[in-house]
């Protein structure tokens, strides 16, 4: 197998994560990689392949990230909620395989911080027990280049409103 860089060892509590970069021909030669490095089989493993990045989409999210950063000092806020506030105003929903949002309803006893994804709120259904709707959004690296240049797009007005130059 042509590795492309070093394989990368992460430990994540009590699993390792293994990152091994490859060319195309030799992507085949990956699951004869992990079964000769005796991975447990009593475990559950999850292989995420997909196209890398260009260097230009790896710039471009840094960008983000940067003006992000940019307005929650002049905002007096965290990142995350910064990053949390864009994601709300520009961001994409999530769909299922059917086209459909993705939506969770959770009841008012229970801490957002329970949903664990990213979300933006959209109504109260009145019941016995009050429930509040939220539709799921994309993350950041969820979206494509279409979704995340407009994403970025609302980052730059944003900064420019508040006396940011967004050009970096």
């Amino acid at each position: 197998m042509k590795l492309m860089d070093k394989p990368r060892w992460e430990f994540v509590g009590n699993d390792i994560e293994i990152t091994l970069t490859v060319d195309r021909e030799s992507m085949h030669e990956v699951c004869d990689t992990i079964d000769s490095i005796g991975i447990p089989k009593n475990k559950d493993y999850e292989i995420i392949v997909r196209p890398k990045r260009h260097e230009s989409s790896i710039d471009t999210r840094k960008k983000a990230w940067i003006l992000i950063d940019e307005l929650a000092h002049k905002l007096r806020k965290s990142k995350k909620e910064v990053h949390e506030e864009m994601l709300e105003r520009y961001g994409v929903m999530k769909r299922d395989d059917k086209g459909e949002p993705i939506i969770y309803m959770i009841r008012n006893d229970v801490p957002i911080s329970e949903l664990k994804k990213h979300y933006k709120h959209f109504a109260e259904i009145d019941s016995k027990d009050g429930y509040r709707t939220f539709k799921i959004l994309k993350g950041t690296t969820e979206m494509d280049n279409v979704e995340f240049a407009a994403y970025l797009d609302g980052i730059i007005d944003e900064c420019m409103e508040v006396g940011i130059d967004p050009k970096i």
